[in-house]
């Protein structure tokens, strides 16, 4: 987190490389970004059923009273998960899937060949 990010208020925790709410696993960025995108406390609410809607209200309030800084770590959160999507490691080809699936079936043909 920056140096330049406000001190967390008692119902926020830094926890594993992120800010969530205290209790929870559910993230800062996870809640800005529903009420960003125009999505009122009670619709968010509904989306994470095990807040009180009274702590949605603080987690905004905390956010608009620091939205410069936070809208910066938004960003920089954002761009984190971009970066983590983009060195995932690919799945196997559509070559090497169908070749598992051939040695699968020959697999299953020769266990029913040989239990009769």
């Amino acid at each position: 987190m920056s140096t330049l990010f406000p001190p967390l208020p008692n119902f926020l925790h830094h926890a594993d490389g992120e800010v969530r709410v205290v209790g929870h696993r559910i993230s800062l960025y996870h809640l800005l970004t529903h009420y960003n995108a125009g999505e009122s406390p009670e619709s968010i609410a509904l989306v994470f059923p095990t807040l009180k809607t009274s702590t949605i209200h603080k987690v905004i309030a905390f956010y608009l009273d620091h939205q410069p800084e936070l809208d910066a770590y938004l960003q920089t959160y954002a761009g984190d998960l971009r970066a983590q999507e983009n060195v995932a490691a690919p799945g196997p080809s559509r070559a090497e899937l169908l070749r598992r699936l051939q040695d699968l079936r020959r697999q299953a043909h020769h266990a029913a060949e040989v239990s009769h």
